[in-house]
């Protein structure tokens, strides 16, 4: 059901369990029609479907950066259809710094499947506007094709206030992503200005191509969730390091180098199947959402 997919897409991006203490003014009612559970996932897959293949073809579109976008697309896409699903709640007041309320107009009719091709084509016209002429082309014959055929099933009152809807909570949640410092990261992935720390235990360019660190200023940006930076979402604290045989540090590396030098056919099968090389998967974000 597309309810039910909906949900599933977002999940992978965000942690919804933070956002479960919620008060019952938050609940978006929506007016008698169809919810959106009563249609399938068809506009969705397409989309995502899409939005792999030019993560892949699209220069520049690295984990960090691939992550980015769907974590935004997948989070517009929630707030668009909200009002569709009955008992649950907006977004907006819960991810940091993010603040708007969804107006339905009065008396009229949505339809969600004209709400989700909506708000996901300026999603992804956005953010891959510097992809291929064919991608760019595929991107508007994609939103077009279910924009004809919606308009035929609809008719042109709930076609256009559905695709206001969906092209209105777009345009806000780009707004927001504006100003979480990421954007145009896809630009600038090495930054020649990062000078790395200086020791043992730090990272540093290794063969054969000797890269520059990969969008080392990331953490910099803003959070989904602040509870992720300054609560139980952190992870403790890695061991000191340490060259000593007996440390924790060298006896945990040692085994991933044990491990890595005697894999077990299962274990070369899985490290293959997560594989994610660039410009051969949708990146490892990508893989999660194809799951």
């Amino acid at each position: 059901m597309l309810k039910n997919k909906y949900l599933l897409v977002f999940a992978l991006i965000l942690v919804l369990s933070a956002c479960a203490k919620d008060n019952d003014d938050d609940i978006v009612t929506p007016i008698a029609q169809n919810g959106a559970e009563a249609y399938d996932a068809k506009v969705v897959t397409e989309w995502y479907d899409l939005i792999k293949t030019l993560t892949i073809q699209t220069p520049g579109y690295t984990p960090p950066v691939a992550a980015r976008a769907f974590g935004y697309t997948s989070i517009a896409l929630y707030e668009a259809v909200v009002p569709g699903i009955p008992n649950k709640v907006s977004l907006s007041g819960k991810l940091t710094d993010l603040n708007f309320s969804t107006q339905l107009e009065q008396n009229k009719i949505y339809h969600w499947p004209t709400v989700a091709n909506a708000v996901l084509g300026r999603m992804t016209e956005y953010f891959y506007a510097d992809t291929s002429e064919d991608r760019l082309k595929a991107i508007a014959g994609l939103e077009e094709k279910f924009d004809t055929a919606f308009l035929v099933e609809n008719g042109s009152d709930v076609h256009e206030v559905s695709v206001n809807l969906g092209k209105d909570v777009a345009n806000a949640i780009l707004a927001w992503s504006e100003t979480d410092g990421g954007k145009d990261a896809q630009f600038n992935n090495f930054p020649n200005d990062y000078v790395p720390p200086v020791g043992d235990q730090f990272w540093v360019p290794t063969a054969p191509k000797f890269q520059s660190a990969l969008q080392p200023y990331w953490g910099s940006n803003r959070p989904f969730l602040m509870s992720n930076i300054t609560g139980g979402a952190r992870p403790v604290p890695p061991p000191p390091f340490s060259v000593d045989e007996s440390s924790v540090c060298y006896q945990r590396a040692l085994e991933v180098y044990n491990v890595v030098n005697s894999l077990t056919p299962d274990q070369r099968d899985i490290a293959e199947f997560w594989s994610d090389d660039p410009v051969t998967t949708a990146t490892p974000p990508g893989h999660s959402i194809s799951i």
